[in-house]
């Protein structure tokens, strides 16, 4: 993708800016219209922000989340330059308030992480690039999807690091995104397989 000039906005005035407007509802096509060639890392961030925030386990939570993720990395994999909604997802939309209230409670923590983003290493951010990143992108969200308990948080950080890098082609936050959500991938293996390991010593003692 070409670089973006230095008066581009900041992705934190990007994302404050979707919720202006003056219709009640806001659609998904009008968002990925506005978004342009953000599109991409903008919906994978507002996908991944919500399970980034630790609480309880709710079943199916990262699930809405993770397949429409999956998706998209889809179609970053077989080098869409923005992305692709059938028609009646287009037309899926939510309350204007309720998109502004979310955006405004996750802007902290976007304006945290933009500091450390800027494009650089432009070979990293060339379309065969991104190609692969989406083609990762989709193991990550597929793990993301599962209810695994202390899972979720580390995945779903590790993804907006490369959204982030995405939306500034920034090819160092592409890389260590990638390093990231594989070491929050071996994570999840690992809670997995301590899981199963306990069940089977609980079940032993029992039996």
């Amino acid at each position: 993708m070409d670089a973006r000039s230095a008066a581009s906005p900041r992705i934190s005035e990007v994302l404050a800016g979707l919720a202006e407007g003056g219709e009640e509802r806001v659609t998904l096509g009008e968002l990925t219209g506005r978004l342009s060639d953000r599109a991409f890392g903008v919906l994978v961030l507002l996908l991944a922000l919500p399970n980034g925030i630790p609480g309880p386990v709710i079943p199916g939570f990262s699930l809405i989340f993770g397949l429409p993720m999956a998706l998209l990395a889809l179609q970053m994999g077989v080098g869409r330059r923005t992305p692709w909604l059938p028609g009646p997802v287009q037309r899926l939309g939510f309350q204007r308030r309720k998109l502004a209230g979310f955006l405004r409670r996750a802007a902290p923590s976007v304006k945290r992480l933009e500091h450390y983003f800027q494009p650089r290493y432009p070979k990293l951010t060339a379309a065969y690039a991104e190609r692969i990143i989406g083609l990762l992108l989709i193991l990550f969200a597929l793990i993301l999807s599962l209810p695994i308990p202390f899972g979720n948080v580390p995945v779903a950080w590790a993804i907006c690091i490369v959204a982030m890098g995405i939306m500034e082609r920034d090819g160092l936050a592409l890389v260590v995104g990638a390093i990231v959500s594989l070491l929050a991938v071996a994570w999840n293996l690992f809670l997995v397989t301590a899981g199963f390991t306990a069940i089977e010593l609980l079940v032993d003692k029992l039996f």
